[in-house]
């Protein structure tokens, strides 16, 4: 996840634990973290889920695939 100046609001840190999420979730999806077509999704859903008090990038990896399972099967369920 790329940081910009908006970002500022969180420290080093935290942006770390994020990129964990990011990277376990990814992994756990098998997906390319920088060229997929849904790693941007992914991300913002690891920072919105950090933004609401997760910390433990474990379980925001957890959240995030699971989000991304759902969402996937409601594309399948559209063809």
């Amino acid at each position: 996840m790329p940081l910009s100046r908006r970002d500022e609001q969180y420290t080093v840190e935290e942006w770390e634990c994020m990129q964990q999420a990011h990277m376990i979730a990814s992994t756990m999806l098998g997906r390319d973290i920088k060229t997929h077509e849904y790693s941007d999704r992914s991300a913002r859903m690891v920072i919105t889920l950090f933004s609401q008090g997760m910390r433990d990038p474990q379980e925001i990896a957890i959240r995030v695939v699971n989000r991304e399972l759902e969402l996937s099967l409601l594309k399948e369920d559209e063809i």
